[in-house]
């Protein structure tokens, strides 16, 4: 069926006018998929919906759901936290919204779980630093000590500051 805007094609199935066709949707914007619904895409050979094949085509649609996963565009990926946030960098694999991290193990790598965050390292242990940076700063990230009163109570028993390094 012809036609010049959506509303000429109101008794055909679908509600798009694509280069003065009537479809079930339209390729350049989406319009016609439903964003939350298993086939978010209108694909482009044949305007119909189906579902998303990668990231990069839910991120082409409007709305926040930027992540494939399966064939739904959803907020986050709890596969690798993609979509998250810093203040809430988990993606819940129940309900696939973001949160606040609850643990170390939930943050990945070496990084550590501070007030809710994923950091680099943990100002209260000072948690992975060692070595050559036994510090945790207020950045969060290792760095070598100041002074005597950052290297006590620090594992091993070392009390001084001397170059750097916390030392006996």
């Amino acid at each position: 069926m012809q036609c010049l805007v959506d509303a000429d094609c109101g008794d055909f199935p679908g509600d798009q006018c694509v280069d003065f066709q009537c479809r079930a949707c339209d390729p350049a914007n989406h319009d016609g998929c439903e964003e939350a619904a298993a086939t978010p895409i209108c694909d482009a050979a044949n305007a119909t919906c189906r579902g998303c094949g990668n990231d990069a085509e839910c991120a082409a649609r409007p709305g926040p759901r930027n992540e494939c996963v399966g064939t739904r565009c959803e907020r986050c990926d709890p596969a690798n936290n993609a979509g998250c946030p810093p203040e809430s960098p988990i993606c819940d694999p129940m309900n696939l919204s973001c949160r606040a991290c609850a643990n170390d193990g939930e943050c990945g790598g070496a990084q550590q779980c501070v007030a809710g965050r994923c950091r680099g390292c943990d100002p209260a242990t000072d948690e992975p630093c060692a070595g050559v940076t036994p510090i945790c700063g207020v950045d969060f990230s290792c760095r070598a000590c100041g002074a005597d009163g950052e290297c006590v109570d620090k594992p091993g028993g070392d009390d001084e500051c001397v170059d750097g390094l916390c030392r006996e």
